[in-house]
């Protein structure tokens, strides 16, 4: 990544707070009780169509991301998934929420985004519910790399304590991102 555009993003409200394994990770400026995430990595050994196919099955995320212990669609709409998803991490309640899912092209990709569903009715009601969530994948190709760009918006609710709020910002991310380059290359 250029000095140029970490320069430009850190004017737009965006720290880096670590860059490993051709990533750069981002978090903004908080937005009340959420601290908006973005991680872009720049990716010549992932091949794009492959990580295309496993982005485009929000149903079996479940079996890419080791946070998130259930991803079961519950209603597909044209273009629209809606997903539950059920996040698990040890010394934590579990969260649950349901969210609608799309994807769109972009130049050079694909673009895959979430947000909270208005439906939440799918909720098994045995955890607590994610007040709000946001994000997307984008994944594009260029002179023969795979560029990843990754945003997440989450307020996970309930009582959290301080030190998982920081690894769900920090190592949980990188972690989630390793893990989908470790399908990809895997597949």
């Amino acid at each position: 990544m250029s000095a140029t555009l970490i320069f430009a993003l850190a004017t737009a409200g965006w720290n880096v707070t670590n860059a490993t394994d051709d990533c750069t990770y981002f978090k903004g400026s908080s937005e009340g009780d959420i601290t908006p995430i973005r991680v872009e990595c720049d990716w010549s050994d992932v091949d794009a169509s492959k990580m295309h196919r496993l982005l485009a099955r929000p149903g079996s995320h479940d079996g890419v991301f080791g946070g998130l212990a259930a991803a079961d669609v519950v209603q597909q709409e044209g273009a629209l998934t809606r997903v539950y998803q059920r996040f698990a991490a040890r010394g934590i309640t579990d969260r649950e929420v349901v969210v609608d899912y799309s994807t769109t092209s972009v130049d050079g990709g694909k673009k895959y985004r979430w947000r909270k569903s208005p439906d939440q009715s799918a909720l098994h009601g045995d955890a607590i519910e994610v007040p709000d969530t946001s994000g997307s994948w984008q994944v594009t190709e260029k002179d023969g790399s795979v560029q990843l760009v990754y945003e997440l918006r989450m307020k996970l609710g309930g009582m959290v304590p301080s030190f998982a709020v920081n690894w769900a910002q920090t190592s949980a991310i990188q972690d989630t991102i390793e893990e989908l380059k470790s399908k990809v290359l895997a597949d």
